[in-house]
């Protein structure tokens, strides 16, 4: 999946939903690629799209790319 502005998204990228409210990719179930605390096997049945942590809701997926969900920075490539 990628971002609206064409970019694409990967785990491990703080992302920002509107304002300040900050979250986490923590997987990519359209590249199979998860974080080791959000495996494959808990989210892979969700089909495409991605995971993302935000401490003040939790666990989002998202399908398609939002207009308000922005790129904040990439994060390490520790994601398995």
């Amino acid at each position: 999946m990628h971002y609206i502005d064409g970019e694409p998204m990967m785990v491990s990228d703080t992302v920002a939903l509107g304002d300040d409210r900050m979250g986490r990719v923590v997987g990519s179930i359209d590249d199979g690629v998860y974080t080791d605390e959000h495996p494959e096997s808990a989210w892979a049945y969700l089909g495409r799209g991605v995971m993302i942590d935000f401490p003040q809701w939790g666990l989002l997926h998202y399908q398609e790319p939002d207009a308000d969900l922005q790129l904040v920075c990439r994060g390490p490539a520790s994601a398995s």
